[in-house]
């Protein structure tokens, strides 16, 4: 059940990431590292993702992230995209 959770959830996040960056090499590597149930790894390279188009992804789409990551125990990457949350909604309120 554990899996099939974990992995349901990183599909969904699909939605937040633009067409355009589907195209990014971590984006790809987040489809394969999915399709190996990889997921954390997975999850690592939607955060590269950002780092990578420097796109200003969503508020959802980081605190999508921060749950699949604190299910995971992954509590560093959970923290950064908590931050990253945090810095969506500045952002959000300041525009």
């Amino acid at each position: 059940m554990f899996k099939k959770s974990i992995k349901k959830r990183l599909l969904l996040i699909k939605r937040y990431i633009p067409e355009n960056h589907k195209q990014c090499k971590q984006y790809n590597y987040y489809v394969e590292y999915l399709e190996f149930n990889e997921f954390a790894l997975a999850l690592e390279s939607l955060i590269e993702l950002f780092n990578e188009t420097e796109h200003g992804f969503s508020n959802k789409f980081w605190e999508e992230l921060y749950g699949i990551a604190i299910h995971m125990k992954l509590h560093d990457e959970g923290l950064y995209c908590k931050i990253q949350s945090n810095k969506s909604k500045v952002k959000q309120i300041n525009n």
